[in-house]
């Protein structure tokens, strides 16, 4: 099968990059965490690959957005 997801924790907290995958095993969300806050860029994509969000994050905060379709 295809990877759906993938959550990597430490201590219990999300800590790493989140990714996500579609059934066509293409990327659909990606985000970077630090200490189970959102810290660095976040970004969501279509069915076909093409991006339709990205912000920007720091300590849990939105600071900058980046790209918006």
């Amino acid at each position: 099968g295809i990877q759906s997801m993938k959550v990597p924790f430490s201590g219990g907290k999300k800590f790493g990059t989140e990714t996500w995958w579609g059934d066509n095993g293409l990327k659909t969300y990606e985000a970077n965490y630090l200490n189970d806050e959102l810290n660095g860029l976040e970004t969501i994509w279509d069915e076909t690959g093409a991006i339709v969000t990205q912000y920007r994050y720091q300590d849990g905060k939105l600071v900058e957005t980046v790209y918006e379709r």
